[in-house]
């Protein structure tokens, strides 16, 4: 697919059809944990993808199914991801999948963890997104320049064995991991091994350390990466969004809202950024 621009993400010809902004294939959830790839979802949609697909373990597909009829969640047998489901994921990545969101509430198992690597080898022109639990799996991988690392500062301690979590520190990580990563914080910071970004909020937006908000930000990101935006522009993106719909929500409600209720947030962003280049 060739890379776009955000104005060429929201300038649609109107000959489009279906598929032509992507679909996203997100992989997660577990018997425990069912909201992380239904936020996953609702905010890629947000963000403009064309088709987000759920594969989940049937409680949480179920969950996400009986959400909302916008929602297309695969049932997969079992209460967790895991190896087994290789063949029935195929299946899905073969319905014109244009990106690959892993790891929201999948869990830790080394099944989980082969199944990311047999799917990331067996696909490596799609763009994966690793987030949350798959970000525990990453020493199976050989990343590649499309693929976008999502860790927050406790999860980037972890990959780089407790570097300090500035810009060089970032670059010089994803240079060596040889992906795009996104550091998220109150601080979050992007690169590409090449540049990197650092996004602030100009007021105080702990509202957004609550439960979903990362799985939202996931979402987004992904379904830039799904419309053809690459991963480095995807993640500046999406960072910045998430941070000025921070800054409304706090403005307005404070701590005091559902995490659901930031998508709206989110859109209105969206909608003024795509205004904002007289779109």
């Amino acid at each position: 697919m060739r890379e776009r621009s955000f104005t060429k993400l929201v300038r649609r010809p109107s000959h489009s059809t279906k598929y032509d902004f992507g679909h996203l294939l997100i992989i997660g959830g577990s018997k425990h944990y069912t909201g992380p790839p239904l936020f996953n979802a609702l905010a890629a949609y947000t963000a403009g993808v064309d088709i987000a697909t759920i594969a989940a373990p049937r409680r949480a597909a179920d969950a996400a199914a009986f959400y909302s009829p916008d929602i297309i969640a695969y049932p997969l047998s079992g209460d967790e991801v895991g190896a087994r489901h290789f063949n029935e994921l195929c299946s899905l990545v073969r319905r014109k999948a244009t990106a690959i969101l892993v790891g929201g509430g999948m869990g830790r198992t080394k099944s989980a963890f082969a199944l990311i690597a047999k799917m990331h080898g067996a696909y490596r022109d799609i763009p994966f997104i690793f987030d949350a639990d798959a970000l525990y799996g990453l020493g199976y991988l050989q990343l590649r320049p499309h693929d976008l690392v999502m860790p927050n500062k406790k999860e980037f301690g972890v990959i780089c064995g407790g570097m300090a979590e500035d810009g060089p520190s970032v670059k010089t990580v994803a240079g060596k991991m040889g992906c795009t990563l996104l550091v998220k914080g109150e601080r979050d910071i992007v690169s590409d091994g090449y540049r990197y970004a650092e996004i602030k909020s100009n007021k105080n937006v702990a509202v957004l350390a609550k439960g979903g908000t990362g799985d939202m930000l996931a979402g987004m990101c992904a379904s830039f990466i799904a419309q053809g935006m690459n991963a480095y522009d995807a993640a500046v993106l999406g960072a910045r969004i998430m941070k000025r719909a921070g800054e409304r929500a706090a403005c307005r409600c404070g701590p005091f809202f559902m995490p659901s209720e930031l998508l709206g947030y989110l859109a209105d962003e969206l909608h003024n950024r795509a205004k904002s280049k007289c779109i």
